[in-house]
């Protein structure tokens, strides 16, 4: 349930940034993210293929037992295989979901405090030429130099 809410939340703080007006930095980095991640799933789905490749003979032998016990025997074995592949592969698709998640996180929470930032800066600086009297507005124009 923690990762749903962080793929929402992190699916929600893009869809802020966006909507401020996302530069080509922030489109670019979604982009080197995406493609570093079908780079990743594209290393686990070779190994599944191999793996299921390495398994596929011990079902053919399945049926050449001629004991019960043997029968029981190769089945769990088989069986077992099977799970490890699946659990193996499963961890690694979760562990890839996750990272991409993490790092997603802090791409956007280092983007919004960015974009936050600047926008303490221009509004103070909004201020303080607010703040001026009118005759000095007018006489030396608005503030300029550092915020």
């Amino acid at each position: 349930m923690r990762l749903e809410r962080a793929v929402l939340a992190n699916g929600a703080r893009t869809e802020q940034l966006l909507a401020e007006g996302a530069g080509s930095d922030m489109l670019g980095d979604i982009h080197a993210m995406q493609a570093a991640f079908v780079r990743q799933i594209g290393t686990i789905e070779p190994e599944w293929r191999a793996g299921c490749l390495q398994i596929s003979p011990g079902s053919a032998s399945l049926r050449k037992a001629n004991a019960l016990s043997r029968i029981v025997e190769q089945r769990f074995d088989f069986v077992g295989q099977v799970g490890d592949l699946m659990v193996d592969t499963m961890t690694r698709t979760a562990g890839l979901i996750e990272t991409a998640t993490v790092g997603d996180a802090y791409r956007l929470s280092g983007k919004i405090s960015e974009r936050r930032a600047q926008a303490r800066r221009a509004g103070s600086k909004r201020d303080r030429d607010r703040d001026r009297p009118a005759t000095l507005r007018v006489i030396l124009g608005p503030r300029s130099g550092p915020g």
